[in-house]
């Protein structure tokens, strides 16, 4: 990058030409054009209000999507289904910021570790924007949802897919927030999830072991 300033400001004052400025849907195409310089603006300027937007939205449409398949609910005699789907399109953003939010934290801590010197506030911006390819799997939860679990292997290898590709878009956002190289980059990624598998086989294994005792006891 050129070194411009966050508020799109040559020194002295002059604003950057306006093909030097990106918009947000703009930047969501750049994300999966372009995504090493996108992600370099991004880190540059982080839009938080941007980001916001993007993960609220995203959460909306799948919450929308996704409530198509919960099931009617009775309480004290009475349906609540309808009661059910919009809590659950309501909450679906308000828990989708927390996470990436979380997400972003675990990120930060790791970096921290492998000597990066990036703000909290790019690395959310740019977590929020790897899920970008979201949008594009958003049909083929419209597609799922529609069928039904006739073609639920394929939905689930697309879903793998999206999911490959959000983690490769993490990575160049971990890059360009902290001046990494791309090893060390993949680095600050692997550290959290790695961490995550390790604790999710550990309470696996103590729930197994658990059971084992009960029903030597029993």
């Amino acid at each position: 990058m050129s070194g411009t300033p966050p508020d799109g400001t040559y020194p002295g004052g002059q604003h950057l030409p306006q093909e030097g400025r990106l918009g947000f849907f703009a930047t969501c195409i750049g994300v999966i054009k372009n995504p090493e310089t996108t992600f370099s603006r991004l880190a540059e300027d982080h839009p938080v209000r941007w980001a916001l937007a993007l993960v609220v939205g995203l959460a909306f449409l799948g919450s929308l999507i996704n409530s198509g398949t919960l099931s009617s609910s009775t309480l004290f005699g009475r349906e609540i289904g309808f009661a059910l789907k919009l809590g659950y399109v309501v909450l679906s953003p308000i828990g989708a910021i927390v996470a990436v939010a979380f997400w972003a934290a675990l990120l930060m801590v790791s970096s921290r570790l492998l000597g990066g010197k990036g703000t909290y506030r790019g690395l959310f911006v740019g977590t929020a924007f790897a899920d970008v390819p979201a949008a594009l799997h958003l049909p083929v939860l419209v597609i799922a949802s529609a069928v039904g679990p006739i073609l639920g292997a394929i939905v689930g290898v697309i879903g793998l897919l999206f999911f490959a590709w959000t983690m490769l878009l993490t990575v160049y956002a971990i890059q360009a927030n902290n001046q990494f190289s791309t090893a060390r980059s993949i680095a600050a990624l692997v550290l959290p999830l790695g961490l995550f598998l390790v604790l999710s086989f550990a309470l696996t294994f103590a729930i197994i072991i658990l059971f084992v005792i009960i029903a030597i006891v029993a």
